[in-house]
């Protein structure tokens, strides 16, 4: 398990370290993600990102690196549907979703 150290966490940056869908459920399991959360080039497909933004600590992550994670537009709809409080969000290398160049996109 995480346990209580990822809870005090503000930033976590987990860019190509093999993550995966699985790696993505455990680290939703935490009751408190940090504010700046970045698993770019994980591969955590559509059920990775499922997990994160059903996680009960999404609510505060106000900046998401999704980018190089093999999204489609399921993956979209979910981060459009509960991601509205994010500040940023960064889903860009995700062919699928039409953005194979670095594209961010700021949100209010």
């Amino acid at each position: 398990p995480l346990g209580g150290w990822l809870a005090r966490l503000d930033t976590l940056r987990l860019e190509n370290v093999g993550l995966g869908p699985s790696g993505a459920a455990e680290l939703a399991r935490s009751p408190r993600l940090p504010a700046v959360l970045d698993l770019g080039f994980n591969r955590l497909g559509d059920a990775g990102i499922a997990a994160i933004v059903g996680s009960s600590g999404f609510a505060r992550v106000a900046e998401l690196v999704v980018r190089g994670n093999f999204l489609t537009l399921a993956s979209a709809a979910l981060l459009a549907d509960r991601g509205r409080h994010l500040r940023r969000l960064d889903v860009s290398a995700n062919p699928a979703l039409g953005a194979p160049q670095p594209h961010q996109a700021r949100l209010p």
